[in-house]
Formats: structure tokens, sequence, C-alpha cells
């Protein structure tokens, strides 16, 4: 259990039968700056930072609550969605290149840690202005007043709706780009993301609306993964931007700085015959589905950080944060430190500063070092790529020595990731 667990099930201990009896008879239950410190000596900010579904407190998901600032010092509870799922969109496989003046060498656009500099960069080569259609500038950036306006959410428990008042709530813009035509506000995050906050881009959206600006006003959600730049652009119809939960996507892109070269079948083919294979090692075999988000911890971790920092700053829970973590163990590629922290191993970083070609190379050869990610993998090149049967493939794991597995139903999950992990791999097959 993670801090703001705990802090939050002080929170509801000290204050059950006013919260229960006011959502019972209200649907809604309003608490002070002063109340989350004093009960939870915790910072409030740091109380109420749930930038995706996972990071809720456990009590919040498991009594459906939501949380949302009215007032700079107050919050309301509630039962309302917060969160919009984001979408896939197949274009977004093919990245469209994007050339880094060479010139600037105070970028270091190999190791991007920060959701300023993935901006930054996104900014000087182009991408933005690519994606929004005419030369913009960096305006609006930082804290600032959402002034005073209304609007309704959806209840999470059934078709009604929740009306919430603001009166001047402290919000953050992470950039705004300005052209002749129209503002675009950015909500920016490092990793791919399962779903975002609504309200990031929502309350500035609505600022914007109240200061009776005469440009279009788009709506833009930007993550920065495995050096590939996605943007999703997002609205509202005229008569329905006063539903909070009716924000829509309209499009989506994304860019890359280097070249990717097509991967073949024979290329992987060598790359198997390349690998030697090793004893499998005593650690938890992996339960982390998406390969894609091993890298981007890898990024992270090139810096020590904890479990918990991991939870904070990307789309995990902390279930996942360990599940994650301990598979960037099993490939050798982050390590735990003398004072319980995690970082990058110096394979790890060797293999994030690769191009594009030679880094899927790399992980591939790191996943084939395991006898049983080896034979998985020959037996779908071996199948034309299909999905062999289900009986084989946990004969083959069976047969492997996997660590600490024991029962049916655990080599049931545990062939959940390796397939996970092998669809990572083919997908490469089909993007050039």
């Amino acid at each position: 259990m993670d801090k703001n667990d705990e802090a939050w099930q002080r929170i509801f201990a000290d204050l059950h039968l006013k919260v229960e009896e006011s959502l019972s008879k209200t649907g809604r239950f309003i608490i002070d700056s002063k109340t989350l410190k004093r009960v939870s000596e915790r910072e409030p900010r740091l109380m109420t930072k749930f930038d995706h579904y996972k990071n809720l407190p456990k009590c919040f998901r498991d009594n459906q609550l939501s949380i949302m600032p009215i007032s700079r010092y107050q919050y309301q509870l509630g039962r309302c969605e917060m969160y919009h799922r984001i979408e896939t969109y197949p274009q977004l496989n093919e990245p469209i290149r994007k050339v880094f003046l060479n010139h600037l060498e105070s970028l270091d656009i190999d190791n991007i840690h920060s959701e300023q500099v993935a901006l930054a960069v996104a900014s000087m080569t182009s991408m933005i202005d690519d994606f929004l259609g005419e030369k913009t500038y960096l305006t609006l950036q930082g804290r600032m007043a959402s002034g005073n306006f209304s609007f309704q959410m959806h209840h999470i428990l059934d078709s009604s709706r929740d009306t919430l008042t603001v009166n001047n709530s402290q919000l953050e813009i992470d950039a705004s780009y300005e052209g002749g035509k129209s503002i675009a506000v950015f909500e920016a995050k490092l990793g791919i993301c399962d779903d975002f906050l609504i309200r990031q881009l929502y309350y500035p959206f609505r600022m914007l609306c109240n200061n009776k600006i005469d440009k279009k006003i788009r709506l833009v959600f930007f993550c920065y993964s495995d050096k590939v730049y996605y943007f999703y652009e997002y609205g509202y119809s005229s008569n329905e931007y006063q539903d909070y939960n009716a924000i829509q996507l309209l499009r989506a892109k994304s860019y890359t700085l280097e070249a990717r070269p097509k991967i073949t079948i024979d290329c992987l083919k060598q790359w198997i015959a390349e690998t030697k294979p090793l004893p499998e090692p005593e650690v938890p075999f992996p339960q982390a589905n998406s390969f894609v988000r091993i890298i981007d911890l890898l990024g992270l971790c090139q810096n020590e950080t904890t479990k918990e920092e991991i939870t904070e700053n990307y789309d995990f829970d902390p279930r996942q944060a360990d599940y994650y973590v301990n598979g960037g163990i099993y490939l050798g590629l982050i390590e735990r430190t003398k004072s319980s922290r995690y970082q990058t191993t110096s394979a790890g970083k060797r293999i994030l500063e690769l191009p594009y070609f030679n880094r899927q190379k790399a992980f591939v050869q790191k996943m084939m070092e395991h006898v049983v990610f080896r034979k998985i993998l020959l037996l779908y090149l071996d199948n034309g790529l299909k999905e062999p049967d289900e009986k084989t493939l946990l004969s083959i794991m069976h047969s492997s020595g996997l660590f600490k597995v024991h029962s049916e139903d655990t080599y049931k999950r545990r062939l959940s990731t390796i397939k996970k992990w092998i669809s990572w791999i083919l997908d490469s097959l089909k993007k050039k």
C-alpha cells in the first residue's frame, strides 16, 4: 500500500459518517485542503494527483469515488467518471519522420526524461506545427486560475449527471501553442497511457472560453514513448461543451526522429540464431503484458527511482509497478540498488541509446536468451506467424524450468505475458 492509499484510509476513517451521509443525501461531499493536510499529514496536491484511473487509491476504486477541485482550497468527492480511455488509431503505427537540428547540443534526444523536453523537441522539429496545420508559438504555460464556470459529469453508477461549479480553482497547463487560427492546449505525459484525466484539458478549455477567445480552442493529449511522439486531438461539439464527458477524439498522428528500416522474418531468424540461451534466472517470471511499458520504465529508471515514484509518474498502479520492475529485472535491464531503489542496468542503458533497428534487435535478443521465449517465437515463425494452440505453448513452458511457477492457473497467466511480448516482436514486422 502506497502513501496515498494509507493517507486516504485515515481520512475516510476520520470522516466516515460525514462522507457517507453527504454522499447518500446529495451525491457529493466537500472537503477542504486544510482538512486533507491535517488528517493525512501530506500535501493536498500529492493527495489529489491522480492522472490516470490506476493512480486512484484503492478506497476510491473500491467505492467508485471521484474527486475534483472546485476552488483553490476545496475538492468535491462524488461518483463521477473523471477519465477518458484513449482510443486505438491505425495511423499511429506508422510514425512520420522528422529531422532534428544537429547544431543543438544541449538536448539529448536519446535521453528524454521530462514532458517539457519532449514538447520542446516536438516543437523545434515542427511536429507540433505539422499536426496543428499552422505555424504556432508557445504561449500559456504553468499554473493559473480557472475562472468561474459550471459543468456536468456523468455518474458512474447510473445514467444521471452531477453538476459541479468551479470558482477559481488552480489549474496547470503543460503548454499551449497559438497560431493564426487556433490555440492548442497540450497535456503531456511520458510513456504509453490507457487513459487520461479529462480535467487537465477541460479546465483550461473552459478558462479560455471564459476569456472570450475568438480563435478555435483545440485540445491535444501528447505522449512520448520509445522515441515516438504521439498526438491525439480531442474536442467538444458547440452544444456539448458543458458536458465534461462529451469529449471526442478528432484525429491522431505519431512522429519520430529516427529511421525505422523494415524488420523481416529473416531478420528475426538471424537474431535468434545469433543469441546464446542462458539458464533461467531465479527471479519472478514476468507478469507484465505491455513490453512498450518495460521500455518506458527503462527510461524512468536511468535515474534511481522507487516503485512509489513509478506509480506516481506513470500509468501504473502499485501492483503493476512491481510486475513491470520484475519484468525488467528478469531481462537483465533493471537492477535493485543497495538503497532498495531501482535503476537501469548498463546493458539497458546501452540498448536505449541504439538506433531503432539495433534497439529492436537488442530487445528481441534479450528475450531470446530465455529458452521459453526462444522456443515459442520459433513456433510462431514456423506456423506462419499464427498463434500455436495453448496446449503446445503450455507444454513448452512446463519444460523450461520457470522459477516458482507451479500451478496450472499460474502457467496460464504467465502465458498471457509471453503472447503479448511475442506480439510486440511480430508487430515490428508490420511497421515501416
